[in-house]
């Protein structure tokens, strides 16, 4: 059994309250070492008479106003630091709690005696997916966990995609081919087919490692849990672009999946990898239409019911992630845009489901709708203080913002055991972070004006060698 499903939430919750001290006491300090450098000693604008109707102007008088604020204190640096505060405040607690979801799970053991190897459905959606599905299917046979089925659901494809999976169909494999409906439909599809007691689901485009299937399953062993998200990677990562993903998947999505462990406030159990008790699955009535993100709806549904969800980031999964700007944009509106319509789906009520109302759903709504504005804001206060000359100020501003990406990234790479120089790619990183709040931004109008496609990314076929070297091709069994 898992040994942070026993940990006394006191050490968990007295954890989060030091980590936000930490937090308090590092921009104080901060505040305290660049404050002189942004102190205003005389008028921006030099003083004059208003006469006419210049006063009316509003742009002349938005100046004036801004004169008067920036005379009597430093009151552009307050505004900088509250915000750098609000934004970092969802970074250091997360790194912390990371800190400790690790050291509970390094000491987590397991029953060795019965050990717990129930028959396990393996379902993958599937449309359009020549290029990749060989290797998806290549790194589920040659999985050691030995009692599965796998159900692949052909979604109305118009290419090859049926035709290679009918190569590789066996006693444990099935190809089910249907109209084309979306993938929640074809998820729902292939559900009706299992007969397994887990339910693991893993996309056409990813490749998981050999042992992710039993990672997976050996937490199932604690009655209470009825779901496990899985260690998603980027696999290509031959251009600086997919480098900055894999980044960002290491540090604003795992170290965040590992805190949210602690609290039970995980809001997504990924489709690249993720298993579920297949009664529970079916009693919360699957996987919704009405969302174009919906493996994060069916966790929240499944959240609601306050059971357990954990995060075993030892069962690994690689994924294709876009390549060039055009297919990143189109697959973050479709990212963001459903987390929008999931939390406006889930608000009735949001208060009465324990740490996910008072954790969970205000991460949701912190990092969805308000961090992005500012920190674009915070960015604009910056350029504002670089035309009025302050550049002293707002380049020790960037080493402090510098040093917490650094650090972010350092303990990611470390906790997820992965490539170092990754870490060289952090001061690209705050730049990547700012076209994420663009794209976020851009994003709230598509969700006001109604707009709800979802895209599918283009499929490249392109996960390296040291993936595939991993996962023995077909002609090697």
């Amino acid at each position: 059994m898992r040994n942070q499903t026993e940990m006394s939430s006191k050490i968990i919750y007295s954890t989060l309250l030091f980590s936000y001290i930490l937090t308090g006491i590092f921009f104080y300090g901060a505040y305290y070492l660049l404050d002189p450098f942004f102190r205003i000693s005389g008028p921006i604008l030099p003083d004059t008479q208003i006469v006419g109707s210049a006063v009316e102007n509003p742009i002349f008088r938005t100046a004036l106003y801004l004169n008067s604020v920036i005379r009597s204190s430093s009151a552009l640096f307050y505004f900088f630091v509250l915000f750098s505060v609000l934004i970092f405040l969802s970074e250091i607690p997360y790194v912390i709690l990371s800190l400790l979801h690790h050291s509970a799970t390094s000491r987590r053991e397991f029953s060795r005696l019965v050990p717990y190897e129930p028959l396990v459905s393996i379902i993958i959606p599937a449309h359009n997916e020549e290029k990749v599905i060989a290797t998806a299917l290549d790194s589920l046979l040659e999985t050691d966990y030995k009692d599965k089925e796998i159900i692949v659901v052909d979604d109305g494809s118009t290419d090859h995609t049926a035709d290679i999976v009918s190569g590789y169909l066996r006693k444990n494999l099935v190809l089910l081919r249907r109209p084309r409906g979306g993938k929640a439909s074809a998820l729902n599809y292939g559900l009706a087919y299992a007969n397994g007691e887990i339910i693991v689901m893993v996309d056409s485009d990813s490749a998981i490692r050999i042992d992710s299937i039993r990672k997976l399953v050996r937490n199932f062993e604690n009655n209470n849990v009825v779901a496990v998200a899985g260690n998603v990677k980027v696999g290509n990562r031959g251009r600086v672009f997919s480098a900055l993903q894999s980044l960002e998947y290491i540090r604003e999505i795992n170290l965040r999946r590992s805190a949210f462990d602690l609290l039970n406030t995980i809001y997504v159990v990924p489709g690249a990898i993720g298993a579920f008790r297949t009664d529970v699955l079916r009693a919360t009535g699957a996987y919704d239409t009405d969302t174009i993100v919906e493996d994060m709806d069916l966790t929240l549904k499944i959240l609601k019911t306050r059971k357990r969800i954990l995060y075993d980031k030892e069962a690994v999964s690689y994924t294709e992630a876009p390549e060039s700007i055009r297919e990143w944009v189109r697959q973050r509106r479709r990212w963001y845009g459903g987390t929008l319509q999931t939390i406006f789906k889930h608000r009735k009520g949001w208060w009465r489901y324990g740490t996910m109302s008072f954790v969970g759903f205000p991460y949701l709504v912190l990092s969805t709708l308000i961090v992005p504005v500012i920190e674009v804001t915070a960015l604009i206060v910056g350029v504002i203080f670089g035309i009025l000359g302050f550049w002293l100020g707002i380049l020790l501003a960037f080493a402090l913002t510098m040093f917490l990406e650094l650090f972010t990234s350092i303990i990611g790479v470390a906790l997820d055991r992965e490539d170092p120089k990754l870490i060289l790619y952090s001061p690209l990183f705050l730049g990547y972070r700012y076209l994420i709040d663009f794209v976020r931004i851009l994003t709230f109008w598509d969700v006001l004006m109604g707009q709800r496609t979802w895209h599918q990314s283009e499929r490249y076929g392109k996960l390296p060698d040291k993936v595939k070297l991993a996962i023995p091709s077909r002609s090697k069994r």
